[in-house]
């Protein structure tokens, strides 16, 4: 980055994740890292985690200062009033239920609880987590997942929760045939949204939808999108709603038995919006029923890779001949 000269926040994130895959392969070809067998993921080697959690958590100045313990079987959290030097905890995979008591870690950056039983999965007493997570003074980074109405509703109201949620997983949702994600749009910092375990779940929907002669540039929409996960919705037919995300990035779509289209309008009723102009990655598994992504073809400039997998119906991509030949 030049001194005195401006760079967009896209080109510095798109630095960011072109260096983060470099990383990656560093890591892969000193085999710290193993490679799945699809490629599309990573294991780290059980010596290399044992090592890991070796060196931060009982060496010279790192220790005390990492906590974790993941699948560890715990059904409540660990003492934190011994673990006041703490700044990065991970409790992932465990049995936990309740975080009790006020934990003193005034130098704590991350804390990681993801499949636990303490996230919004119970409609009982939810709603107050929501409360109790806007009362956190320093919260700036948060990642969620929300599986009844009910509690989606109370943290949709939430402005301080709203404005450092940065990732957020929605799934289940008991017998919801449509989920309008309009209100989406306050969750100014959403950068991650997934969908998933969904199963009679029938549309997204947005409130411009309607709309679409009249839709321009100017519309409210989803501008910093960048990774969308639709997983098991096992009913939904179309995710045209996309179209308000005009800077995604990366999308996966997988095991959705009745999706027939991904966008389900034609190119003349969008207006001047622009489905998928700036996506790199595309990911299609296990759509059976799936025929077309879109029925016009799209001018994808920075498209870099396409997996398709168990989608014996697609026999068309929506791209442009002459980027299919600069390709």
């Amino acid at each position: 980055m030049q001194k005195g000269v401006t760079i967009s926040k896209e080109r510095l994130i798109y630095h960011w994740i072109c260096e983060g895959l470099s990383i990656v392969n560093t890591l892969l070809h000193a085999c710290l890292l193993d490679e799945t067998s699809n490629t599309c993921g990573v294991n780290l080697h059980d010596v290399i985690h044992d090592m890991a959690l070796w060196i931060t958590g009982e060496m010279g100045e790192m220790k005390g200062k990492f906590l974790v313990q993941t699948r560890a079987g715990l059904t409540q959290a660990p003492e934190f009033v011994k673990r006041r030097m703490a700044e990065r905890i991970s409790l992932m995979a465990n049995r936990i239920e309740k975080l009790t008591g006020s934990p003193i870690c005034p130098n704590l950056s991350t804390l990681l609880l993801d499949l636990n039983k303490c996230g919004f999965y119970e409609s009982d007493g939810d709603e107050s987590l929501v409360e109790e997570l806007g009362s956190l003074k320093y919260l700036t980074n948060l990642r969620t997942t929300i599986a009844t109405t009910g509690v989606f509703k109370t943290f949709l109201s939430s402005g301080k929760v709203l404005s450092c949620t940065h990732a957020l997983c929605l799934k289940i949702f008991n017998y919801s045939i449509s989920l309008n994600i309009s209100s989406l749009q306050t969750v100014k910092l959403l950068t991650w949204p997934q969908f998933e375990d969904f199963d009679t779940l029938r549309e997204i929907t947005f409130d411009w939808a309607r709309k679409y002669s009249n839709l321009s540039s100017k519309v409210k929409s989803f501008h910093d999108l960048g990774p969308v996960y639709i997983l098991r919705c096992r009913v939904l037919k179309n995710l045209t709603s996309l179209t308000f995300a005009p800077n995604l990035k990366f999308l996966t779509v997988e095991e959705c038995g009745e999706m027939e289209e991904v966008i389900s309008i034609c190119a003349e009723d969008i207006g001047n919006m622009s489905p998928f102009g700036k996506l790199m990655r595309l990911k299609l598994f296990y759509l059976p029923e799936l025929k077309i992504v879109c029925w016009n073809s799209l001018p994808i400039l920075y498209l870099e890779r396409i997996v398709v997998g168990g989608c014996p119906k697609l026999k068309k991509l929506p791209l442009l001949l002459q980027q299919c030949q600069r390709k």
